[in-house]
Formats: structure tokens, C-alpha cells, sequence
């Protein structure tokens, strides 16, 4: 699927309405994910920690599995592609591609 533009997720993310939440848990719904590297991992998991801690979240809510932190890319993808300037359903998705996401098997 790597350069080629799912249609299906097209309509996903227009179903989303440009609410961030409501696409990404689209996304998520449909079973995008991202196998991450050691060392992205270690990257994104501090990111996520970073962010959940200026927010100040309760505990539950909080970053404890490998698909938390694909959940939480995801989400800073959406929300980042949707901020920017000409933002196209297309866009988004390519993004979403782009950054390792596909489709199949939730984590363990």
C-alpha cells in the first residue's frame, strides 16, 4: 500500500469531519497501525510521556503499551496535517502512509 492512496481511508478520514479524535479512532477502528523500530519507538514513547505529562492526565489515560504509542502518532499526525495550510483528505493519508501506518493486525 506504500505510494498509493487508499481510497478507503480517504472516505475514513472525510467521514472524520476534520475532528481530529473522530479520525483517529476511524484509523484505529479499521486497524491502522505502525510497527515501529527500537530506536522510534524510544523516540515516540518519550513524546507521548512528554505530552501526557504537560497535560497532566489521570493515570488510566496514560501511555502503557506499544499500541498506545501507535495511537498517540497517529493522532499528532491527524491533528498536525489537519492545522496545516491546504489540507486535503489526500494529504492526510499520504502523511498517515508515509509515516509506516498500515493496515492489519492490532499489536499484542
Amino acid at each position: 500500500m506504500n505510494n498509493v492512496t487508499d481510497i478507503s481511508m480517504i472516505r475514513l478520514v472525510e467521514q472524520g469531519k476534520k475532528d481530529p479524535n473522530k479520525i483517529t479512532d476511524s484509523l484505529i477502528a479499521a486497524g491502522y497501525h505502525k510497527v515501529f523500530t527500537p530506536d522510534e519507538l524510544v523516540i515516540a514513547t518519550v513524546s507521548a510521556t512528554e505530552v501526557f505529562a504537560e497535560l497532566e492526565l489521570p493515570d488510566h489515560l496514560k501511555i502503557t503499551t506499544v499500541k498506545d504509542v501507535s495511537d498517540f502518532v497517529l493522532n499528532e499526525i491527524v491533528d498536525g496535517c489537519l492545522q496545516a495550510e491546504g489540507y486535503t483528505a489526500g494529504k492526510l493519508v499520504a502523511e498517515v502512509i508515509k509515516a509506516g501506518f498500515t493496515q492489519g493486525a492490532p499489536h499484542e
